[in-house]
């Protein structure tokens, strides 16, 4: 049909959606050019949502727009880019002025350059919008380890109360969409390391849990057939999603693994069956093994059918809310339930009765106040790890030469995790390599232990300007992915002079390895972990 002859023109918008979201697969390599064409984008975006017309708005939120402005809103740049500013005071007043989803949606590629104009967000957004900002508002926190710490509390406080607010709000359809978000997206990772009341928000937690996983049974009452016999043993369960190869079942296995078989009987409870060297060794090191049902209803009969005396959660329970073994933490399925130092903060689980802690970890004056299990302390760190069936097989053999270090160069190494390393450890950092002509910092922070996917070029940013500030140059900064065994972790090391360990947050497991190959660490003494 020709031009002008009753051809239906597209909406408003949706041609420059669909051509933004295209130059999103073509952007280019070169980090600098990346930023650059990244920062013409999402003015592109935030231009088209503050001119739409409000009926053509529930449109866009489903189709190419959306899409554009979800993946330019992750991409989470820090500072602004020449020509931005009058966008971003136009962003500022629409959403004082006209809250919308029009005007939420056109906020959220500017996230951090918002800084307290976020929370204006939240109140902007209607309906189905509401529980989309999620993955963007809690990964803001996550993501910025830049950022002031106590504002950052402020705000993701903020946050938590919204969730709850909208958790008593929606019905239907709609909380049916916003339990979904939440299972696959909530996370406790940002409350590990922030300066927060951690019993609160893991009490605020526990109320998510249960709404995504509410059945008719969750709070049913269980009673244990009594006390326990003086004629058998003590069973005691150990609950863990798998027992693979890798860190927390390297921490567990040692909590059984020479247990008295005359005193105690081990039931080892998993939730995935994977078949390595690691799962075969645990398994013999244990009295039972019990394959867990899919469905949670049938995972707690099976689990109260034991009659267990003990159960002690391995793995860590302070994780996305869509993880079993948590919502199996919400009943009561055995005389006496225990969490584990794999849970790195509080659950706020009351059917949880104890934390199992080394007096060495937590010896800090008042520490109880921090939990909301009982703190059972025994001797020592609290930490062990035993390495049985870990992947020992060679790796890569890395030298100096392949980082583009000389002889004579002085290398401080790092393989704390991202979610640890926060302002006050960039700033320290690089204070020490000014402090160190010529000096470098080898860092590997990426591991898959913590997260499948990292805001690796907003942290790279975010380390340059602490060398910025310093005067260090940021070419004596080397950032390298996920190691791909302990080979290759030893073998990157042997490239290092001394090791830097996190702080306030210390390392357990990836300084295990340092130590192995005798690598000189810097850490800071404490009463905690």
């Amino acid at each position: 049909m020709e031009s002008g002859q009753g051809s239906i023109p597209p909406p408003l918008g949706i041609l420059e959606s669909v051509q933004i979201f295209n130059d999103l697969q073509h952007l280019s390599q070169n980090p600098e050019e990346q930023l650059s064409q990244m920062g013409d984008l999402r003015c592109r975006v935030a231009e088209v949502w503050l001119a739409l017309p409000d009926e053509a708005c529930q449109a866009a939120m489903e189709g190419w727009l959306w899409k554009a402005t979800a993946a330019i809103s992750i991409f989470f740049r820090t500072r602004n880019l020449p020509g931005e500013e009058f966008l971003l005071a136009r962003v500022k007043k629409a959403l004082v002025e006209a809250p919308s989803d029009r005007s939420a949606c056109a906020a959220l590629p500017f996230l951090n350059q918002l800084g307290n104009d976020v929370g204006g967000i939240i109140p902007a957004a209607t309906g189905r919008l509401k529980s989309r900002l999620l993955p963007f508002l809690l990964s803001r926190v996550m993501n910025t380890p830049q950022a002031d710490l106590e504002g950052e509390c402020r705000r993701l406080e903020g946050v938590m109360d919204q969730i709850l607010t909208w958790l008593q709000e929606f019905e239907g359809e709609d909380r049916e969409h916003f339990l979904s978000d939440l299972r696959s997206l909530h996370s406790m990772l940002p409350f590990y390391f922030l300066p927060w009341d951690i019993p609160k928000v893991a009490a605020q937690r526990v109320r998510l849990l249960e709404a995504v996983h509410a059945w008719p049974g969750l709070h049913s009452e269980y009673a244990p057939s009594g006390p326990i016999p003086v004629n058998r043993r003590i069973r005691v369960g150990i609950l863990a999603r798998d027992f693979d190869s890798r860190p927390e079942t390297y921490a567990l296995l040692p909590v059984f693994d020479q247990s008295d078989r005359s005193r105690f009987e081990t039931i080892l409870l998993v939730l995935n069956r994977t078949s390595t060297p690691t799962e075969t060794y645990c398994e013999t090191r244990a009295d039972s093994s019990h394959l867990l049902p899919k469905d949670l209803p049938a995972m707690v009969a099976a689990i109260r059918s034991l009659d267990l005396d003990i159960l002690l959660f391995g793995n860590n329970l302070s994780v996305s809310l869509a993880q079993m073994d948590a919502a199996l933490a919400l009943h009561r399925l055995a005389r006496i339930q225990i969490n584990f130092v794999c849970s790195p903060i509080t659950s706020g689980l009351p059917e949880i009765d104890y934390f199992l802690q080394g007096f060495g970890s937590e010896e800090k004056e008042g520490v109880q106040a921090r939990y909301t299990e009982r703190l059972a302390r025994i001797a020592g760190s609290g930490l062990c790890f035993q390495f049985t069936g870990r992947d020992e097989a060679p790796g890569r053999i890395l030298k100096r030469s392949d980082f583009g270090f000389s002889p004579k160069d002085f290398v401080f190494v790092s393989g704390a995790s991202y979610f640890k390393i926060g302002p006050q450890i960039m700033q320290a950092w690089s204070r020490i390599l000014a402090e160190v002509p010529g000096s470098l910092l080898l860092l590997y922070p990426f591991g898959p232990g913590w997260s499948n996917e990292y805001p690796k070029e907003v942290f790279v940013e975010s380390m340059l300007e602490a060398f910025n500030h310093h005067g260090v140059a940021g070419d004596r900064l080397v950032v390298v992915g996920a190691m791909k065994n302990v080979q290759e972790i030893r073998s990157l090391l042997s490239c290092a002079d001394v090791y830097l360990d996190s702080f306030p947050y210390s390392g357990a497991a990836s300084l295990q390895d340092p130590l192995d190959v005798g690598l000189p660490t810097v850490v800071m003494e404490g009463r905690e972990l």
